[in-house]
């Protein structure tokens, strides 16, 4: 079985992104620690400024509508 340069370079364009996924991952994981232990803020505050697209526990319920 031969492998292309073509072959090559896809798998290495794969590996860069999960690896660059990963480390920024981590990278955020450790600012949010980071900010927790420096303030007395609640964690949920910077985790909905990091994620803003997550739903949280404290959002006001949507008006209903009236029968």
């Amino acid at each position: 079985m031969k492998f292309s340069i073509r072959d090559l370079l896809l798998v290495t364009v794969i590996v860069a992104v999960c690896v660059a996924w990963y480390v920024d991952h981590r990278r955020r994981g450790a600012e949010i620690q980071t900010l927790k232990e420096q303030s007395n803020v609640d964690v949920r505050f910077f985790q909905a400024i990091l994620s803003p697209n997550l739903p949280t526990s404290s959002a006001p319920a949507p008006n209903q509508p009236a029968p």
